[in-house]
């Protein structure tokens, strides 16, 4: 019997892209490397973008808990492990935000700069913030900043051994 052969698809290459940029950014904790959406500006937050981030979260949290129990070999159908988007707090969620706030300026680096990005560091920047449960929001993590947000993963701490050779600070 001919062995079944396991092919990339773009499910599981944007999963792998993920891991391996998170080995670039710092998170105040393990559990913040994930985000449920990503925004242009942190303004961008509304009830809509809670309500979207809020049925990302719980799609991800019903396939994990799907995929731990065929991996532990039970017989069980998705449907079984949905996950209502409305139990899920506000203060749970974490917002990718593309920002340049934190991006040293480079001026001169081009000669007729049209853009915010046309007068930093050319890089791609983010943050993550999380609703606090009074209000307001809180950093949980970010890319491309001096002395960091608090530890970033080790080294090697990817599945498959990518890692930039970091550290923890």
């Amino acid at each position: 019997m001919a062995r079944k052969v396991n092919y990339l698809n773009n499910k599981d290459m944007l999963k792998e892209i993920h891991r391996s940029k998170a080995t670039f950014c710092s998170y105040v904790a393990p559990e913040y490397a994930d985000h449920d959406i990503i925004l242009p500006d942190v303004s961008k937050i509304n009830i809509r973008t809670i309500a979207e981030a809020k049925r990302n979260k719980a799609k991800i949290q019903g396939s994990r808990a799907y995929e731990a129990a065929k991996a532990a070999g039970k017989k069980v159908k998705m449907a079984e492990f949905e996950v209502d988007y409305r139990t899920i707090e506000k203060n749970e969620l974490i917002f990718r935000v593309m920002t340049f706030d934190h991006i040293p300026d480079e001026p001169g680096r081009k000669k007729n700069p049209k853009t915010v990005a046309d007068h930093k560091t050319k890089l791609r920047p983010s943050t993550q913030p999380r609703l606090k449960p009074r209000g307001g929001s809180a950093m949980t993590s970010g890319s491309h900043r001096p002395g960091g947000w608090g530890p970033r993963l080790k080294r090697n701490s990817h599945p498959y051994g990518w890692g930039t050779g970091w550290g923890t600070r």
